[in-house]
Parts: structure tokens; sequence; C-alpha cells
């Protein structure tokens, strides 16, 4: 059986990209898979099913692979369902599939390349060849991955930007749509940093920077949870199922952490001293609603904040009465 199946020959030194590797065998034929572990295990963690539920099940409960080889009928062209429902699965929408088939067959290979499979390969299978095609689109996925990354990714801080987060509002908003629980943005303005930019020059306040986006990352850490540099001293927080007394009780942590790090880290005196205007908005989303709108009432309680005073948050009630009674509504 194997030599119908697989060719062997000795490694064609392919294993260090591999040996970082999940990778999942979809076949149903168990004897395939277990040809197939025997002899690809020894160069990354295998992960085999001989079903699509069993494969998804798989997934599901966060055996995330980084590559997938999926078995395809060329007679009936099963396995183009499950490759269908990977492709539009965001958790795998991302992952490259390659398809095995038993002999070859142009108009499965079209359908399969169609729907977003990235190789396609027929017995017998060449193992060596195997490995550089799996490492090959191993390369190309993790310097897709990386460019995503510095997409997301603020390069003074490293932590997300703007665009991320306006990305993961969205998300958060539909999800929140679906569950009725209340999501949380908080908008935070360091007050008076342009005065401390000019006295100490940028470096410095790069560094005040990096420093807070460290500290206010250590208050969330809530799967779901976010904060982001939205834009010159400004840094923004979202929370999901977060309640009005819990965004106003992070917010003070936050405030706090601020004000200690100017005194203690920076010692600053009372004059130069760095504080936060912190802006809070609550409210459980609605499919008619607009994520934007909690944005911009947070960023309106930020400048509420600066104009009691500043060094504090602040959350105007009143809109989140309305909020609810539009909710209710």
């Amino acid at each position: 059986m194997q030599s119908d199946y697989v060719t062997c020959c000795a490694p064609s030194g392919q294993g260090l990209m591999l040996s970082q590797a999940n990778l999942l065998i979809i076949d149903s034929s168990e004897e395939n898979t277990k040809i197939l572990y025997r002899l690809l295990s020894k160069d990354c963690n295998v992960i085999t099913a001989t079903t699509s539920q069993q494969a998804l099940q798989s997934i599901d409960k966060g055996d995330h692979p980084d590559i997938i080889l999926l078995a395809i009928s060329a007679e009936s062209g099963n396995g183009l369902d499950l490759l269908r429902l990977l492709n539009k699965k965001a958790r795998t929408k991302e992952i490259p599939v390659i398809l095995m088939a038993n002999r070859y067959d142009v108009d499965i290979e079209l359908q399969g390349l169609s729907l977003g499979a990235v190789d396609y390969i027929v017995k017998p299978f060449h193992i060596p060849a195997i490995k550089a095609r799996i490492n090959n689109h191993l390369t190309a996925k993790r310097r897709v991955d990386r460019l995503r990354y510095l997409a997301d990714i603020d390069p003074l801080t490293l932590i997300p930007n703007r665009r991320r987060f306006e990305m993961s509002l969205q998300q958060e908003w539909k999800r929140a749509c679906r569950t009725r629980l209340e999501i949380a943005i908080l908008m935070i303005d360091l007050d008076d940093f342009k005065s401390y930019n000019d006295r100490y020059g940028h470096d410095k306040g790069d560094d005040f920077l990096r420093v807070v986006a460290g500290e206010l990352s250590k208050q969330v850490r809530r799967t779901g949870d976010m904060v982001a540099r939205y834009g010159g001293e400004e840094f923004v927080v979202l929370m999901q199922k977060c309640s009005l007394a819990n965004a106003l009780y992070i917010a003070e942590l936050m405030r706090a952490a601020i004000e200690r790090l100017s005194l203690q880290r920076f010692n600053l005196n009372s004059v130069e001293l760095i504080t936060a205007s912190i802006g809070c908005a609550v409210c459980i989303p609605t499919r008619d609603g607009a994520a934007k709108h909690l944005l911009v009432e947070a960023d309106r309680n930020m400048y509420m904040a600066k104009s009691l005073g500043k060094n504090r948050a602040y959350c105007d009630k009143t809109d989140l009465v309305e909020a609810r009674q539009d909710n209710a509504e």
C-alpha cells in the first residue's frame, strides 16, 4: 500500500519551517492518514481526521493548524464542500489547504483552486516534494501574516493601531448585537503632553508613550478587550461585556496609573505632571445602530473631562440612559 500511496527518498533539508508547524491531515481512509502521519510526524506536529465533522471539531477545540492536507475524490469531488466551508469560516479561511487526489482531474483541480486551495497533488505522493510544498506555502503564509501584523500594530508602542481598533470595534459590535451585552469604549488623552514634548524632546515623549501603552495594556487582559493607540497622545480602549460601573473602575485605574508614572517613573514635578482625561461610553449595540456613535460619545466625554479640570474620567449618564431607551424601543 505504501508504494502506491507515497514515494520516499532521503530527507531534503526541509525541516526548519516544518518543525514549527501544526499540520492537519483530513482523509476518509484511516490507512492513508496513518501512512502520512508516520512519514510526516517526525518533521512537524501532525493532527489527523477521517471526517469533516472530526476536522472541524479539532479546530474548534483549539488544534489550530498552520496548513491542511485535504484528500479529495477525483471521481465524486468529495472534499470540495469542506474546502468551501473552510474558506468561509473566519477561523480557517486564511489557512493554506493542499488538495490530495488519487488521480489527476483538471476539472477537480480548477474547482479546488477556485475555492481557495493553494495546491493540488496526485498519488503516488513524493514525500520530500510534499515537504517542500508545505514549506513554501508556510513561508508565504508567514510573510502575509507578518505584513498583516505590521499593518495592525502601532510601530512606536507595539500595541494595536487605529485601523485594528476600528476593525475590532465593528466585530465586537456585531457580536454584541447577537448577545445583547454591553460594550464600553474609553477615549484617553494625555493632558499637556505637547508641553512635555516641547520641553524634553520627542525621544523622551516617545519613551513616555511606550510606557503608558504598556501600563494601559496591563489593565485589560480579557479576550476581545483591546488597548490601541488612536493617534498622537490619544489611546482608546474597547471592552466587551462591560457595565458602566466596571468601565469607570477601569478608567480610574488607568488614570491613576498614568499619574503614578509621571511622579515615580519620570520624576515630574507638579507643574510638569502628565495626567489623563478619559471619556467613557457604554451601550448595548443594536443592528440599526452604529459603532461610530459610541466612539463619538466617548470622545465627547473625554473633552468634557478636560473642561472639568483634566486628570479625571467622565461619563455622561444622560447619554447612557438615552442609549438604553433607544435599545428598548
